[in-house]
């Protein structure tokens, strides 16, 4: 059993795991910066949210500490990395996080939706400062977020929110 010291030391350690360290950022990001972010975005997605998926939001990516910041684009390109690194994260959750909240398949799908809303904000502020480098990343991340599926009660937040980014991609 793992204890409570070891839970908290495991969260910031792993909430310090700097992003996108494959790419040139003009803004840096930690994993704790981008699951605030998340959990925040999971609450427009879901007003009346569990707390569960609110925490799930906050620990979502803290495995990353074992197996870094592996780059999306990576993940996208390769299905056997992306199910290799779930693996790894499943058995890290199972051994570092044993309260990790059970969501439920709404829920994962406002996260997942919210992880990816997320990204596409850090890459628009990333594009506003002149960094054209993630053009790609935003254009990419739209697409993702339009194949993805979301309960009827976070569609109009939800459109909101995709239709300002793709204003902002469209300049």
């Amino acid at each position: 059993m793992v204890s409570t010291t070891q839970q908290v030391r495991t969260y910031l350690d792993g909430s310090s795991v700097k992003r996108y360290h494959v790419m040139r950022t003009l803004i840096s990001e930690t994993v704790g910066q981008h699951s605030a972010e998340v959990a925040f975005i999971c609450s427009l997605l879901s007003p009346d949210c569990r707390s569960n998926l609110l925490l799930a939001a906050l620990l979502h990516d803290i495995p990353e500490q074992a197996t870094g910041d592996v780059p999306a684009q990576a993940k996208w390109g390769s299905s056997i990395l992306k199910r290799v690194i779930n693996d790894l994260e499943v058995q890290f959750i199972a051994k570092f996080i044993p309260n990790y909240p059970e969501l439920t398949e709404e829920e994962e799908q406002i996260l997942k939706y919210a992880d990816l809303l997320q990204l596409c904000y850090h890459a628009c502020d990333e594009i506003v400062v002149g960094n054209a480098l993630f053009t790609s990343v935003l254009r990419r991340g739209i697409e993702a977020l339009n194949g993805l599926l979301l309960p009827p009660s976070a569609a109009i937040p939800a459109a909101e929110m995709l239709s300002e980014l793709e204003r902002i991609y469209g300049r």
